[in-house]
């Protein structure tokens, strides 16, 4: 075929060897070459059948070429029990351009004249789709891009109209967006049963029914002696049940002394807890009591409160770290200038009874590099005070914010007994 205006030139099996059968491009009547026809056919010899049909582009063969069988070749009307047809394209067959969309079957009646009618099919949108009606046929199939795509039909007792051939076409979709086909025939004959296939029929039927009969006996002899068999379990089993239910009873007794005992048990606890409960508020109450006491509470910033000590005392780093962590926190560290202008102002407005306010801050076996010891993060260098840190008399390894100096940053000697100092702890608010 070609498209409107131009005029379809079959190419024989002589002018392209790879085929046999035809290939249908489209010609302008000028003489230059269109595009070829969005669908395209040829046909190969297969073993089973009179002809392949193939649908490719012209330079070369790409593609999910598929693949039909069917089981038996041949069938003998009324003994042949199944025949069994698959229709399939593997992953590894695909090209990297083409998209396999559908997988149809179609069956022709005349083995060498083909007129070819769609049975069944399988595709990426509707899934199965038939036009067999018979409840002797079953169609299952499916599209997979990752592994084996296959359409597959199974007839019981197969008819002379199931005979012909059957064609299995793959429909793609390459890079360009334009469909292509490929497809491959198999064919399959009939036999007319003979006298002699009719008796050997009856007489394997025969055969059967005997060994049926044979096996309904036995298996009768067989459930007479399994009831017996299942009557002394249930027996038994009641015996078992007998004994398993005294043994119940006296398990229950068992479990209702401990479930008393555990109750008693269960009330001392719940009176120690109650006991541990109250010393544990009353503990709380006062280390409330001290906090409010002992500092001054900022205002939250950056989700986190300050503690400022009230009056001026003596200072062990030590020692005010574990003031902190009873509290949950931790000797202040300054990580931010935002954090630094807020931490001056708290100090300007609640500090005034102290020279130094000492945070985490220290260069303490590692001189000159300066690290809070919480988190162990570098404390920022523009936030000193200029000059500073001098390491005055070679004695100064803790960071304080000093009012000397604006309340900016200062490096102090980390044991203070009688200047006013203080400190300042770092809370989750």
């Amino acid at each position: 075929m070609g498209y409107p205006g131009g005029v379809a030139l079959l190419v024989d099996r002589q002018s392209y060897p790879l085929f046999e059968g035809s290939l249908a491009h489209s010609w302008s009547p000028l003489g230059t070459q269109l595009s070829p026809v969005a669908s395209r056919s040829c046909s190969m010899p297969s073993g089973h059948t009179p002809e392949t049909a193939l649908t490719g582009r012209l330079n070369q063969v790409e593609g999910a070429i598929p693949t039909i069988s069917v089981e038996p070749n041949d069938i003998t009307i009324g003994l042949t029990e199944t025949m069994h047809l698959e229709c399939f394209v593997k992953n590894q067959d695909l090209s990297a351009a083409d998209n396999l969309i559908s997988l149809v079957v179609s069956h022709s009646d005349n083995l060498y004249l083909h007129s070819f009618t769609n049975i069944a099919s399988v595709s990426s949108f509707n899934g199965v789709h038939t036009s067999l009606t018979s409840s002797h046929v079953r169609v299952v199939g499916s599209i997979n891009r990752n592994g084996l795509s296959s359409l597959n039909i199974t007839w019981s007792y197969p008819l002379l109209q199931n005979s012909g051939v059957y064609k299995c076409q793959a429909n793609e979709i390459d890079e360009l967006g334009q469909p292509i086909t490929y497809d491959k025939n198999f064919s399959v004959a009939v036999k007319v049963p003979t006298i002699d296939a009719v008796v050997s029929e009856i007489v394997r039927l025969r055969n059967r029914l005997d060994q049926n009969n044979l096996n309904c006996v036995t298996s009768h002899d067989n459930e007479i002696s399994n009831l017996n068999l299942l009557k002394e379990n249930i027996s038994s089993l009641a015996n078992q049940t007998s004994l398993l239910k005294d043994k119940c009873e006296t398990d229950l007794v068992h479990l209702q002394n401990l479930e008393s005992q555990n109750k008693i048990q269960l009330t001392s606890v719940e009176n120690s807890v109650k006991s541990v409960t109250l010393k544990y508020d009353d503990l709380l109450n006062r280390l409330n009591g001290f906090k409010t006491e002992f500092f001054k509470i900022s205002q939250v910033f950056g989700g986190k409160k300050y503690l400022l000590t009230r009056e001026s005392s003596f200072f062990y780093p030590i020692f005010a770290q574990s003031i902190c962590s009873i509290y949950g926190g931790y000797l202040v560290e300054v990580n931010s200038p935002e954090e630094f202008t807020f931490l001056k102002a708290f100090l300007t407005s609640e500090a005034a009874n102290s020279d130094y306010i000492f945070t985490g801050g220290t260069d303490e076996g590692h001189e000159g590099h300066w690290t809070y010891k919480h988190s162990n993060s570098t404390s920022l260098v523009s936030l000193w005070q200029h000059g500073q840190p001098d390491n005055y008399q070679g004695q100064e390894n803790c960071e304080a914010f000093t009012k000397l100096f604006g309340w900016n940053l200062n490096d102090a000697n980390c044991t203070f007994a009688a200047n006013p100092v203080g400190f300042m702890c770092e809370i989750t608010a």
